[in-house]
């Protein structure tokens, strides 16, 4: 029998992750290259570093964690949701509620000294409203992901 050359060794960057040349036997278990991404009822866990990525949650929340909270981006973020609500279809005393929410987290939000457990508490009423009315509109829906993305800021910048 005829020993085989042996191949060079070659370099593979994984950026940091696993890297497997051959066959992995987990035996029905995880088995994880480098990020683990779980998903549980309503909610993502992630260990390793999320920057630079757009998660979806699967029942139309989108986290995104492409970029730095930041106060300007989180007025605007709350001038974005001001401007939707006109045409998310909610009824007028929905509607009112949620401008008013937003109104409250906005002025807060320029205060020297903002409450976070108020503006928390409004972006996520606001969540809930737009939440229970997306069968309203096409336009509610597409503004549920800009209240997760407020509320996830504001838990960021005023915790």
């Amino acid at each position: 029998m005829a020993n085989k050359p042996r191949s060079k060794p070659s370099h593979t960057d994984t950026g940091g992750g696993a890297f497997v040349g051959g066959n992995v036997d987990t035996q029905g278990g995880d088995f994880v290259g480098r990020d683990k991404i779980g998903a549980g009822e309503r909610s993502v866990l992630i260990r390793g570093p999320a920057s630079g990525n757009l998660i979806s949650t699967g029942d139309q929340a989108v986290i995104d964690v492409r970029q730095e909270a930041n106060l300007d981006g989180f007025v605007r973020l709350l001038a974005e949701l001001r401007q939707g609500l006109p045409q998310a279809g909610l009824d007028r005393d929905t509607a009112a509620e949620a401008e008013r929410d937003v109104t409250v987290a906005e002025e807060q939000a320029q205060k020297p000294k903002p409450n976070g457990a108020i503006i928390l508490a409004k972006l996520e009423s606001v969540t809930k409203l737009l939440t229970t009315a997306v069968t309203a509109s096409e336009a509610a829906q597409k503004l549920v992901p800009v209240a997760h993305k407020a509320v996830q800021w504001a838990g960021a910048l005023f915790h």
